[in-house]
């Protein structure tokens, strides 16, 4: 019998196993049925937690230590990715700037500033990099990405002629914008920002009403940061004539996507297509029989631009097989999900949500010999 390819693409079971742990255990539950399985192991990330190592990792390059500083300005050391062949840096903005960082009874919303994040990267162009990609997935976060471009070299200025570093609650104090020392920095530089959520900076759906509750902030703190971001918006199409307030993906990470678009002319691109085409996954697609893709939960955000349905839709574009695997999976109408061939939830019986998370590899490992083993009977049963 010739060997079943398998694609394994998982990305990861936040709080319980990264993406690489995820593509490991299914790898050995698939390898523990028997020998009959090829396994083409590509973890994936969307612009979220294990970014910079996951791309750094498929993509043969090393992870530099750095010191910088978390969204409060507490020094820290931090990491990115870097890629010599392709003279390329991976940045994780969560690595810095995340909300994984603070202890979530400190949070201060209008404080936090995305300034390490900026550290890491003009860290990197001192090295010699010049493709700069930006994962922004996990951020603590709602400044517009004012903290990068400051520590980039761009000067946001007050009415008294001062120039200071804005956070989220200080947006409404700038009064103009220079950013010509930014641009002399990044010459030849490209910025691709991978965004995990297709939000605009501003309205019901924005950067503020979706995303500041999650980082901490009450209602009228919600209030007071989409009126900043909203002013930060308008000197920013007063001084440069570009609009950024309804750009798709604009509102990701507290609006970095947008800002970094309209002050630095950074690209806004899905993680997920960023993703698939940096590591060739579309090629791999080619060859494989099944995919077996998988994150915490499958549910309505993954249907959004999140990598696992991603991946899923370019398998049915090439008619392969695609088992979705996730730590929990919709009770809603499963039609949704019909890029899907099958869905499994991790949990094999009842149990509590802190077990499932601490044993999360085990868990998979088991669940994958039984995919294994299903996969096997049926490749049996109609090869004859």
């Amino acid at each position: 019998m010739n060997k079943i390819k398998v694609l394994v693409a998982p990305n990861s079971f936040k709080g319980s196993m990264n993406a690489l742990q995820a593509a490991d255990a299914i790898e050995q539950g698939l390898n523990s049925v028997n020998g009959n399985f090829e396994v083409i192991k590509t973890p994936i990330a969307d612009g979220g937690d294990h970014f910079a190592d996951i791309m750094t990792f498929a993509l043969n390059g090393q992870m530099q230590s750095v010191k910088s500083v978390n969204a409060l300005g507490e020094e820290i050391t931090s990491s990115y990715g870097t890629i010599p062949s392709t003279n390329t840096t991976i940045i994780e903005m969560a690595k810095a700037s995340g909300l994984a960082l603070l202890d979530s009874n400190g949070l201060q919303p209008l404080k936090a500033s995305s300034f390490g994040t900026g550290l890491l990267i003009k860290d990197a162009i001192s090295k010699g990099y010049k493709n700069i990609i930006l994962g922004i997935g996990g951020s603590a976060t709602t400044d517009g990405g004012a903290g990068i471009a400051a520590a980039l070299g761009v000067k946001f200025i007050n009415t008294s002629q001062e120039i200071f570093v804005p956070a989220g609650g200080s947006l409404s104090k700038i009064e103009t914008i220079e950013v010509n020392e930014a641009k002399a920095l990044l010459k030849d530089c490209t910025i691709k920002i991978a965004c995990d959520v297709e939000n605009p900076l501003l309205g019901a759906n924005g950067a503020a009403a979706v995303f500041a509750p999650q980082k901490g902030a009450d209602e009228n703190q919600v209030k007071l940061l989409e009126e900043n971001l909203t002013h930060y918006a308008q000197i920013i199409q007063n001084k440069f004539g570009k609009d950024i307030r309804d750009l798709k993906h604009g509102g990701a990470a507290g609006g970095i996507a947008a800002g970094l678009a309209g002050l630095l002319d950074a690209e806004l691109v899905n993680g997920t297509d960023l993703v698939v085409d940096e590591l060739g996954i579309k090629e791999k697609l080619e060859t494989c029989d099944i995919i077996i893709t998988a994150e915490g939960k499958l549910d309505s955000q993954t249907l959004d631009g999140k990598g696992p349905y991603g991946i899923a839709l370019l398998g049915k574009e090439k008619d392969k097989m695609v088992i979705g695997i996730g730590g929990g999976i919709p009770s809603e109408d499963t039609t949704k999900f019909k890029a899907f061939d099958a869905m499994f939830a991790l949990p094999n019986a009842p149990m509590t949500l802190d077990y499932a998370m601490n044993n999360g590899e085990d868990l998979l490992k088991q669940l994958a010999i039984n995919i294994g083993s299903l996969i096997q009977a049926v490749s049996r049963r109609y090869s004859h």
